[in-house]
């Protein structure tokens, strides 16, 4: 059986989503995504210099761009509640939050203009990267960062990781 569709149409943005239930739930295509984000993610721990190698080719920034957004987000919510607990615990959970959401989608923007320095640096200095392979690099090698950096002493370590695993892409 299904039930029918909700559909919900946001004309002056031209949008139109819908959305419906039945019993037959694909669970293998909603899992899929994440499952796909983990296994890039245990490759870029356990061999940063093969997975860059298996994604030579990709001419586009889109798939490290959801990456980066998913690891930055666990790092996101880490932090959130450290600091909630801790120096920022007087400003309250709704500035708190707001503060780490500003800072997060900075750092989503700093990516962009990082990946466009460390490109026109190589190319200055005589390399042959561009700045789709920058950005891979930038992105999916933060990931020790992303996952461990909010821990003190092994945030240092994780930098350290980074650091290593961008320079393999």
């Amino acid at each position: 059986y299904s039930l029918p569709p909700l559909k919900i149409e946001l004309g002056l943005l031209g949008i139109s989503l819908e959305f419906g239930v039945s019993k037959s739930f694909d669970w293998d295509n909603a899992i899929k995504p994440f499952m796909d984000i983990l296994q890039k993610a245990s490759l870029i721990l356990a061999n940063g210099e093969k997975f860059f190698e298996k994604t030579r080719n990709a001419k586009k920034v889109k798939d490290a761009f959801i990456f980066f957004v998913i690891s930055s987000l666990v790092s996101l919510v880490a932090t959130t509640a450290l600091a909630l607990n801790g120096t920022m615990a007087d400003f309250g959970i709704a500035s708190t939050g707001l503060i780490m959401a500003i800072a997060w989608l900075i750092n989503l923007l700093f990516l962009f203009i990082s990946a466009a320095i460390v490109a026109f640096a190589a190319k200055t200095l005589g390399g042959k990267g561009e700045y789709v392979s920058a950005y891979k690099s930038l992105a999916y090698g933060s990931l020790p960062y992303q996952l461990l950096g909010w821990i003190p002493f092994i945030g240092s370590i994780a930098s350290i990781w980074t650091l290593y695993i961008q320079t393999k892409g």
